[in-house]
């Protein structure tokens, strides 16, 4: 796992690298001009094809250095993701494919498939998108911490931020196919011609995707044992080991948090001689916050449920010594006015307080007679379990189902034969591997994922059109 192999400095010999005032905006808005005004003199001064696609894609590239890049600049630069690298690296060697087989086949221009390809990417990029946020949109959203209301502008950055992951393959293929379609028909090609030429090229760019989902952390397969083949180890605060610890697979410092019969947040174990256990948790005991201490400053985040609990202690691991607030009989443990709601609905706004404030307010009430937080030695010792190589084995079947179509397309004589069976034997791979996989949970009470929901529709769509290929071609025969 690396998400960020490497950061591209924001400033060149003193000046600026993106944004608006740029080296990259400006030098990609001359070479444009440039590529268009010569494309325009060696046909004779008319307008074609490549002067649209010149014009598209210097568009979308300024789109980009001006307003994309500088949303996601970070103090160290531009950071490039592993996960980014491999979907660009996906895209190329697919679009290889492709180009490559056209030119084998003939079917049509050259320039009809690039402005395809393009249409293609970003309605498969956006349809990928929309399906991880409807499926996860409540980890979209963004709180305002002063006014509780929901902050649009960071919650719309979270949506369209692909950098760190979050595309859904079955969106990508419906939100691609979909628009391949439309271009097909639009230009009034060969359409099952045409998905038979794609369907080779899609599980190309799947197959090394995965290797991006493995740079990632996410797509993450169930727990296994650690002398399991290929068993992936992840690091700490990685997407596995959040997932873990939230499910309360994995304790922190010792500690397991529950929720008792009022539904309030409490100890549910604590393991002997950890650092809870040293330092005098015991089981059954309240939590109302967690929190840490940096300088004389301490930050409180009061939780109310026991995932909240969890989640913020992993969050805290990394900035400083670890503070666990309990209170009695369930009440809240800072009765300061700014969490006296802590028990309500929503999440209390995070607040900084003084040391000496704490102990004047009363923030913490332990069970014993003390009055100060329980503090905890930061350690990072609660590493995740190991699990199955769920991205490896979807990127190996996916490579194993591209080699697959294209022996399939040197023998078919059948047009859409291949697409058929790419829709039957993508949906019966992602169902399989959907089995050991453990970061989605059923859909709808149905017992199978979103995505094995979704592939016994890809498998019924490409069972009745293989069924209605052979039937016409019975048919032509007799």
């Amino acid at each position: 796992m690396c998400q960020t192999p490497f950061y591209i400095p924001a400033l060149l010999w003193g000046f600026p690298l993106f944004g608006t005032e740029g080296i990259l905006f400006w030098l990609t808005g001359v070479v444009t001009v440039i590529a268009i005004l010569r494309r325009i003199w060696l046909g004779g001064w008319k307008w074609d094809a490549d002067c649209t696609n010149y014009v598209q894609l210097g568009g979308l590239a300024l789109i980009v250095f001006a307003v994309v890049v500088p949303k996601v600049m970070t103090a160290d630069g531009f950071p490039i993701r592993g996960y980014g690298c491999f979907l660009l690296l996906a895209i190329v060697a697919s679009f290889g494919l492709l180009y490559w087989r056209l030119k084998r086949l003939n079917y049509f221009s050259t320039d009809l498939l690039f402005q395809m390809v393009i249409v293609s990417i970003v309605c498969g990029i956006v349809g990928a998108r929309i399906f991880y946020v409807t499926e996860y949109w409540q980890s979209m959203l963004v709180t305002d911490s002063t006014s509780g209301k929901i902050a649009f502008g960071q919650t719309l950055l979270n949506i369209v931020n692909i950098a760190e992951g979050g595309l859904v393959v079955y969106g990508s293929a419906i939100g691609g196919i979909l628009a391949c379609v439309c271009f097909v028909l639009y230009h009034r090609l060969p359409l099952l011609k045409t998905l038979d030429l794609v369907a080779p090229s899609m599980l190309l760019g799947v197959a090394i995707g995965r290797f991006g989902c493995l740079m990632n952390g996410c797509c993450f397969g169930g727990v296994c044992p650690d002398t399991a083949f290929l068993a992936l180890h992840f690091p700490n605060a990685s997407p596995v080991h959040y997932n873990q610890v939230q499910r309360g697979m994995v304790p922190l410092y010792g500690i397991t948090f529950g929720d008792d019969k009022k539904g309030n947040v409490n100890v549910q174990s604590v393991e002997p001689n950890s650092p809870a256990a040293n330092a005098n948790i015991t089981p059954s005991m309240p939590v109302a916050g967690i929190g840490w201490i940096d300088g004389e400053a301490t930050t409180v985040i009061p939780v109310s449920t026991r995932e909240q609990a969890a989640l913020a202690l992993l969050d805290i691991t990394a900035n400083g010594s670890a503070i666990i607030r309990f209170g009695c009989d369930g009440r809240p443990a800072c009765v300061c006015q700014e969490c006296s709601q802590l028990k309500g609905k929503g999440q209390p706004p995070i607040h900084t307080l003084s040391n000496a404030a704490m102990s004047a307010q009363k923030i913490c009430i332990i069970t014993d007679s003390q009055q100060q937080p329980v503090l905890l030695k930061r350690q990072r010792n609660d590493k995740p379990l190991p699990v199955y190589p769920t991205q490896i084995y979807s990127a190996v079947g996916n490579l194993a189902l591209c080699l697959f179509l294209l022996t399939l397309a040197h023998f078919s004589k059948r047009d859409g034969e291949v697409f058929a069976f790419m829709l039957i034997t993508y949906a019966q791979l992602r169902f399989c591997i959907e089995i050991v996989r453990d970061d989605e949970m059923s859909f709808m009470g149905t017992g199978f994922t979103v995505s094995q929901n979704v592939s016994f529709v890809f498998f019924g769509c490409g069972l009745a059109l293989l069924t209605a290929i052979m039937t016409r071609s019975r048919k032509k025969t007799q």
